[in-house]
């Protein structure tokens, strides 16, 4: 009797032996996938963000190419450096919307572009002249600053800049791209304003994107969003300020 039962000890024994080793070895088997498939889709995110990156350098090299021909331009710089830029001068600053409304319709990548000129404080865009607090009204079209924030961008140094500010309202972010008047010698005496256009950027994330449902992000250096496509409440909750300027970085979202 006692035999029979130290058989059936035995088996049963050796069938939860059996059974452990088998649950663990599927769960090892099930680790070993999801980390090859981890792997997988790290090494084709990594080359579609390399696509992206080498998209966005080329549109932002554009943008920094077309703002170099506007601040060197020779009416453009003669008069932002003139002590005398009104009478006879003051014609130019047609001259000047002639200029900024064909590079509207030759790059089609930027919403608005807008000259500040510190010597008559004054900003012309395509088809308008703005006195002082008609240039911080029109911004405020694009993106919210109280006076002495724009005080601020005003008196600031740029060389194609790239700024994300609050578009105010909900409505995300508006990233403008500054570059100081002249390039090089004298101090500032103006800037270069663009306005870029989001859809353009959007697009180029979207268009990179592993799956349909994936969150695409762009931050600056600071962490701080220039543009996304997706899912905006992840976005929201990205402590971007704290991830990696290269590699991976891995964070908790709601604990998951």
């Amino acid at each position: 009797m006692k035999r029979k039962h130290s058989v059936i000890y035995t088996w049963i024994s050796s069938y939860v032996l059996i059974m452990v080793l088998f649950i663990i070895s599927g769960i090892l088997m099930e680790r070993i996938a999801t980390n090859k498939l981890i792997e997988e889709y790290k090494e084709i995110t990594g080359t579609l963000q390399e696509q992206a990156n080498d998209s966005l350098q080329t549109y932002f090299q554009k943008m920094k190419n077309q703002a170099t021909e506007i601040c060197s331009d020779t009416i453009i710089v003669n008069y932002a450096l003139s002590a005398q830029p009104g009478g006879a001068n003051y014609h130019n600053l047609i001259l000047m919307q002639e200029r900024l409304r064909n590079q509207m319709l030759t790059a089609q990548d930027e919403v608005m572009l807008y000259l500040y000129l510190e010597n008559i404080d004054k900003a012309v865009s395509s088809t308008t002249v703005y006195d002082n607090i008609s240039f911080w009204q029109e911004l405020n079209r694009f993106f919210e600053l109280d006076s002495g924030e724009y005080e601020q961008l005003l008196n600031g140094k740029y060389l194609h800049t790239v700024l994300a500010l609050d578009a105010g309202d909900g409505d995300g972010m508006t990233v403008a791209m500054l570059t100081g008047i002249p390039l090089v010698g004298v101090g500032k005496r103006g800037m270069f304003v663009q306005i870029l256009d989001q859809d353009v950027l959007q697009e180029i994330l979207r268009s990179r994107t592993v799956l349909p449902d994936s969150t695409t992000v762009l931050v600056d250096e600071m962490g701080q969003v220039l543009c996304s496509s997706g899912n905006t409440a992840i976005v929201d909750k990205i402590p971007f300020s704290d991830l990696s300027l290269s590699g991976y970085s891995e964070v908790l979202i709601d604990g998951e």
